[in-house]
C-alpha cells in the first residue's frame, strides 16, 4: 500500500500527454507492437520493454486501445457517451492544453473448478491512474487488492515460496484461500528526445520472446531507477533496482534482506531486418550482518562488461552476461535468439530460440509462436544461496529455475471482437530427492547454493539428473474483448496440466469470468 501512496502524492504534487508513457507489458500489446513494426521498413528499438512511446513510429493508443472501433455504430446511436465508456474510451478521462489524465477500475472476477470438483475462484479490484504533465512528464500507477482459492500446484508453489506467481506475498484467507495484494508506479521524463529518465516500481523484460533468459517480467514490481538513451540505430539502457528475500519469518530483518541489480543493455540496428543486443546484469550483495543498503561504488558503474570483466565469473557478486537478436524475414515472419552466461561458459548457459507468424497461411489476426529454451543446472544460483538470480523467492529471468528444457507454442485468432488462444509447453526438468537423509541439489533450485552440488558436479551436470520430472501444460481461453483501453474481456479458459515424477498426476481446471487483463502472470511452470 505504501508504494501506491507515494507515487499518487507525487502525481498530485507536481501539477503529465501520453508521449512519455511506457507501453504495457501484457502479452496481447507486445504482440500488437511487433506486428505493426514487422510489416514496415523501421528502425525501432525493440530488445528492452516497455518500450517508451515516444520512440515508436506509430500512435501506439490508436493502434492498441482501437479509437476508431465501433464508429459505424456511434454514427447511428444517441447516447455516445455511454457506449463510449464502455467500448473505447477510459472510464475517467481529462485532455487540456498540456494535462492528460486516464482513470480506469482494474478487476478479474473469475469463477471455476477443478478435476477434484474444487471451488476456485479469483476476486481482484484495484485501479490504474495515469496521465501526463506536458510533452516531457509522465506517469502511471495501480493498487491490485486480491483474493484467490488457486489449483493445488499453485498453491502448493505459493505456500512454499510465501508468494503469489508475480503478485505478492500472501495472507492466508478463509483455510485454503490467500489474500494478497500489490501497487506498481513509475514516473517518466524525457528532458529531451534521446533521454529519458524513469523511477518507479515496475517490471522490465529483455528480449522478443514468450519468455526472457536475461530478465522477465516473473516476479512482482520492484523499485527501479532508469535512463534510456537511444541514438538512431544505437540504444544504451542503465537500470538499478532493489531486490529482497521473503522468508516466513516474522522478524523484518530476517523476512526482508536486500540485494541490488545493476543492468546494462546496449542495442544496435544494423539494417532493417536485423538487432542485436548485449547484456550485462550483476546482483550485489548489499545486506550483511543485519545491515541493508551497503553499496560498492562498482554498482553505480555505466559501463557495460566492466564488471564483468573486472570480477569475472567466480566473484561475489553474481554476475550474468548475454545475447539477444532479432531478424525479420519478412514482413509477416520473424525469428529472434539469446543466449546468456553466468559462469565459465561450460558450466552455466541457456540459449533460446524462436520464431513468431503473424498472418499465418496468409490469415489476418492469426498468429504462431513457437520457442524453445534450454538452461544448464545451477545457472543463476550463486555460491552464497541469498545471491541468486531472483526477486521476492522467485526467478528474474524463466520461472522454473535452471536446469530444465521447454519448447512451447501459441496459436492465436481474432475474429472482430472475438478472441482465440491455445498454448502448449512441454517441460523436461527434474526435482532434488533425499539420500541417505540428505537432500540432494541437482541445480534446478536457484534458492540453493551452487557449493552443495557435490553430488553432482556442476561440470557434469545434466538436464534431468534427480527426479526426472516432464511436465505438459495446454490452455485454452476464448474471450470476447469490451474495451481494448483496459483489455476489458469476458472469458472462459480451460487448462490441463500433465506432470510425471515417478507418477503420474493431472490437474484439470477452468474459468470464467470478467477481467482487466493489463499484465501477465505465469502459471505454466
Amino acid at each position: 500500500m505504501r508504494p501506491f501512496l507515494l507515487y499518487t502524492f507525487l502525481i498530485l504534487s507536481i501539477s503529465t500527454l501520453a508521449q512519455q508513457q511506457f507501453s504495457n507489458l501484457d502479452n496481447y500489446s507486445k504482440y500488437k507492437i511487433d506486428k505493426t513494426l514487422n510489416s514496415q521498413k523501421t528502425y525501432i528499438h525493440t530488445g528492452f520493454k516497455p518500450i517508451l512511446k515516444s520512440n515508436l513510429n506509430f500512435k501506439y493508443d490508436s493502434v492498441i486501445y482501437e479509437f476508431n472501433r465501433d464508429s459505424v455504430i456511434l454514427s447511428k446511436i444517441k447516447h455516445k457517451i455511454l457506449w463510449k465508456k464502455l467500448r473505447t474510451e477510459s472510464l475517467i478521462k481529462v485532455n487540456e492544453n498540456d494535462f492528460f489524465l486516464e482513470i480506469n477500475p482494474i478487476f478479474n472476477f473469475a469463477f471455476g473448478k477443478d478435476n477434484l470438483d474444487s471451488n476456485l475462484s479469483v476476486n481482484t479490484r484495484g485501479v490504474e491512474i495515469k496521465g501526463n504533465i506536458t510533452e516531457k512528464l509522465s506517469f502511471k500507477t495501480d493498487f491490485y487488492e486480491n483474493q484467490a482459492f488457486f489449483p493445488n500446484y499453485i498453491s502448493n508453489y505459493a505456500k512454499q515460496q510465501v508468494v503469489i506467481p508475480g503478485q505478492g506475498r500472501l495472507r492466508n484467507f478463509k483455510g485454503s484461500g490467500f489474500d494478497y495484494a500489490n501497487a506498481s508506479g513509475i514516473i517518466s521524463f524525457t528532458p529531451v528526445k534521446w533521454l529519458n529518465f524513469s523511477l518507479g516500481h515496475d517490471k522490465n523484460f529483455i528480449g522478443e520472446g514468450y519468455r526472457s533468459l536475461l530478465l522477465s517480467d516473473n516476479t512482482l514490481s520492484y523499485p527501479s531507477f532508469k535512463i534510456i538513451s537511444t541514438f538512431k540505430k544505437l540504444q544504451y539502457i542503465y537500470l538499478l533496482t532493489a531486490f529482497q528475500r521473503a522468508s516466513k519469518a516474522d522478524t523484518r530483518l530476517l523476512a526482508y534482506q536486500r540485494t541490488h541489480g545493476s543492468f546494462l543493455f546496449l542495442n544496435y540496428i544494423f539494417n532493417n531486418y536485423l538487432q542485436i543486443g548485449v547484456f550485462e546484469g550483476v546482483i550485489y550483495k548489499t545486506s550483511e550482518n543485519g545491515i541493508n543498503n551497503i553499496f560498492p561504488s562498482s554498482y553505480f558503474n555505466p559501463i557495460i562488461f566492466s564488471r564483468a570483466i573486472g570480477y569475472g565469473f567466480s566473484h561475489k557478486n553474481n554476475v550474468l552476461v548475454g545475447l539477444t537478436s532479432k531478424l525479420k524475414i519478412s514482413k509477416g515472419i520473424q525469428t529472434y535468439y539469446q543466449f546468456m552466461i553466468d559462469d565459465d561458459v561450460d558450466k552455466k548457459y541457456g540459449y533460446q530460440i524462436g520464431t513468431k507468424s503473424f498472418n499465418l497461411f496468409s490469415i489476418n489476426n492469426l498468429y504462431f509462436q513457437t520457442e524453445y529454451n534450454w538452461v544448464k543446472p545451477y545457472t543463476y544460483s550463486h555460491t552464497d544461496k541469498y545471491q541468486n538470480y531472483s526477486y521476492y523467492n522467485q526467478p528474474l529471468a524463466h520461472p522454473i529455475g535452471s536446469g530444465f528444457s521447454e519448447i512451447m507454442a501459441v496459436l492465436q485468432y481474432r475474429f472482430k471482437d472475438i478472441m482465440l488462444n491455445f498454448r502448449v509447453n512441454y517441460i523436461n526438468t527434474s526435482t532434488d530427492q533425499l539420500i541417505n537423509g540428505v537432500e540432494t541439489n541437482y541445480g534446478v533450485n536457484i534458492f540453493k547454493s551452487d557449493n552443495s552440488a557435490s553430488l553432482n558436479p556442476i561440470l557434469e551436470a545434466k538436464i534431468g539428473d534427480g527426479n526426472k520430472t516432464e511436465r505438459i501444460y495446454h490452455n485454452f481461453q476464448i474471450a470476447y474483448l469490451i474495451n481494448p483501453v483496459t483489455n476489458f474481456q469476458v472469458f472462459f479458459e480451460y487448462t490441463h496440466r500433465y506432470e510425471i515424477i515417478g507418477n503420474k498426476s493431472n490437474t484439470e481446471f477452468y474459468y470464467f469470468g470478467i477481467k482487466t487483463a493489463l499484465k501477465n502472470y505465469y502459471y505454466d511452470f
